[in-house]
């Protein structure tokens, strides 16, 4: 990460984060979320779809960085992993905005390996909603040819274009 000045970037990075596994793909897809948990430092997300969780390929994983005054911390301040191998979670993550409307930002995180029961790469999205306490762990998921109960609409319904016509299975708090 390299901090904005009134000089410009410079040419080493403030902050780096690391997960010393080869080949997990660290970094194919981030993104500013805003200021998740109301501090007034913006956040981001960051992910590797083609982590090992243990010795089990390709499930993927997703960090959330908090932002302050200082930068990001040298640990994350959350996390979550594929549910399956070779689901790629984490092959694409974006802010939602508010999409239950609760007043707190949520995030998405999107699994295009993820197979059905009867399809192979079908894919998922994985829709984590923002608390007075930060990110759930819990999350609702999108699979397609699923029929659910939908998504409440939401300011941040927008960000969720490509998931409109799939089902959503609730969290189970």
């Amino acid at each position: 990460l390299f901090f904005g000045s009134a000089s410009g970037l410079g040419l080493a990075p403030d902050w780096s984060f690391s997960l010393g596994q080869g080949a997990a793909q660290l970094g194919s897809a981030l993104a500013g979320l805003g200021d998740l948990n109301e501090d007034g430092y913006d956040d981001f997300i960051v992910s590797a779809p083609n982590l090992n969780y243990y010795t089990y390929p390709d499930y993927g994983g997703a960090w959330v960085f908090y932002g302050s005054e200082s930068g990001p911390a040298d640990t994350y301040d959350w996390q979550a992993v594929g549910e399956r191998q070779y689901s790629l979670f984490g092959s694409s993550v974006a802010g939602a905005g508010d999409v239950n409307g609760d007043g707190y930002l949520d995030v998405i995180i999107g699994a295009r390996g993820y197979d059905s029961e009867f399809v192979a790469d079908i894919g998922a999205a994985y829709i984590y909603y923002g608390s007075e306490s930060g990110l759930a762990s819990c999350r609702d998921i999108a699979r397609a040819g699923q029929r659910s109960r939908r998504i409440r609409p939401g300011p941040g319904l927008n960000a969720l274009a490509p998931f409109r016509a799939l089902g959503v299975k609730p969290c189970r708090y």
